[in-house]
């Protein structure tokens, strides 16, 4: 039994040692200038990083049970799932084009292969991660789960692919579906490892609860965070969706969803990218409404726990409305309805609560 077990765990010394040093070696090759991207060497050096990747996270990442089992374990030590995110931050940093097609070879058609495999893979990953942002049981990788899937964003934007696409189709919440793309797909060179394979094999991934909804809508707005204080293409093509979501999530979310909606908007208003003109109105009933929510947890209403978080991002988003943008923008401050209903719940409540509750 003790025999087994030490040999079980050599393999796995053994395969993971293997691993890292194709690995090196595939890095090593790719930092070789003389080599263009359409060099046989190259190409596969490329394929290896590629393929570690599907089989690190098919195998380490996406039965979710066995994630939370070992995320449960009282160790010191990082988990396989944390290493394995580690990876990925690593191989995004060190080497961008594993999930980017750089399309500088010279054949058109390995052009279309590559660029297909890449968008093919973010999309494959993406699934994975965001199927990890839902739940609960792994809560403690979810921060660094955001941080792989925002620099996935990054690179989708600088080279048109990839992951930023998905806020572009259709979303069903129920699952995620997961079918390649095999129209126009140039076929694979032989004896080259078939990502098509790996992609077409896996489930879709579905959300079995209510709460897993919740706790997704949470993540993604998390990363939403990240990618509007990096600005950058998303934010110049989406703002006006973005502002008419954190509208509707302020509106009708959770508190946790509440407070990040506000801190999402005071970025936006800070740097000078006021709602649209038609969600205006709506965006003042909105703070209003906050405010009241505020005041309402002060008066110890035992249904009502607002944390400091929620008051702190509140605070940040009046504060851009009263103060001069970065970019010299109008404030949309001089909006007459917003002063005046705001004027109105503050002289309501002062002869109620005394000045402490403003």
């Amino acid at each position: 039994m003790t025999s087994n077990s030490a040999g079980s765990s050599g393999t796995k010394v053994s395969s993971t040692q293997m691993m890292l040093k194709e690995v090196e070696q595939a890095l090593s090759i790719l930092d070789d200038k003389k080599l263009s991207a359409a060099h046989p060497t190259f190409v596969q050096a490329q394929e290896s990083l590629r393929r570690h990747v599907c089989e690190q996270t098919r195998t380490r990442l996406t039965d979710l049970d066995k994630v939370a089992a070992e995320l449960a374990k009282d160790s010191s030590a990082p988990g396989q799932s944390q290493v394995i995110l580690d990876f990925l931050l690593f191989l995004m940093s060190r080497n961008p084009v594993t999930f980017t097609s750089n399309m500088s070879s010279d054949s058109e058609q390995k052009n279309l292969l590559d660029f297909q495999i890449c968008k093919d893979l973010d999309k494959w990953l993406l699934a994975r991660l965001l199927h990890i942002l839902t739940d609960f049981q792994c809560k403690s990788i979810h921060l660094k789960v955001c941080d792989v899937i925002w620099i996935c964003n990054i690179f989708s934007e600088k080279f048109n692919h990839g992951a930023i696409e998905i806020l572009e189709e259709p979303v069903v919440l129920e699952v995620f579906p997961w079918q390649p793309d095999q129209s126009n797909r140039p076929a694979s060179q032989e004896g080259s490892f078939d990502f098509t394979a790996v992609f077409a094999e896996s489930k879709p991934v579905t959300l079995e609860h209510l709460s897993s909804c919740y706790l997704l809508q949470f993540n993604m707005s998390n990363i939403l965070k990240k990618m509007v204080q990096d600005g950058g293409i998303f934010l110049a093509k989406h703002t006006g969706f973005l502002w008419a979501l954190l509208c509707c999530q302020l509106e009708q979310g959770h508190l946790p969803i509440k407070e990040v909606s506000l801190h999402l908007m005071g970025s936006l208003l800070e740097q000078g990218n006021n709602p649209p003109v038609e969600l205006q109105e709506y965006f003042a009933d909105l703070l209003v409404g906050s405010l009241n929510l505020i005041l309402v947890s002060h008066q110890d209403d035992p249904f009502v726990e607002v944390q400091e978080d929620f008051e702190e991002s509140l605070a940040r988003c009046l504060d851009a409305l009263f103060i001069e943008t970065s970019t010299g923008k109008p404030s949309i401050c001089s909006m007459q309805s917003l002063l005046e209903m705001l004027l109105e719940v503050i002289a309501e409540t002062i002869p109620q609560n005394g000045l402490d509750s403003v």
